[in-house]
């Protein structure tokens, strides 16, 4: 997402510079550029992936304690654990995907309206 806004900062210097004209085509290209950035930041803050896997805290529950868990029960417990972090994960990366989605719009509108704001100067 940060390219996404870098190329859209970059595609408003050298378009943006071509015309002095201000009209409507620009002002929509202003307006995309900063819902790009407001995405970039959305996506970024805060994001934090699930993974919180302890070695120390697994031995002294499953290994050292008496009688020591079985090792299909080690197994599951491990699975269910992966699972949670899994299902945490993908909804943090879908909300990714959709805030990733929506930058490259807003970069196609700016780019687009950018264009139009030179092709009518």
């Amino acid at each position: 997402m940060s390219i996404t806004l870098s190329a859209g900062g970059i595609a408003a210097a050298f378009l943006g510079a071509l015309t002095k004209a201000h009209g409507p085509a620009f002002w929509v290209a202003v307006a995309a550029f900063g819902l790009a950035a407001v995405a970039t930041i959305i996506a970024y803050w805060p994001v934090t992936f699930a993974w919180d896997f302890d070695g120390y805290e697994l031995v002294s529950n499953y290994v050292d304690r008496k009688p020591p868990a079985t090792e299909d029960f080690v197994m599951r417990e491990l699975a269910v654990h992966a699972a949670d972090d899994y299902g945490e994960n993908r909804q943090r990366l879908n909300r990714l995907f959709t805030l990733q989605s929506f930058a490259l719009l807003a970069f196609g509108v700016e780019v687009g309206a950018l264009l139009i704001n030179l092709a009518v100067r």
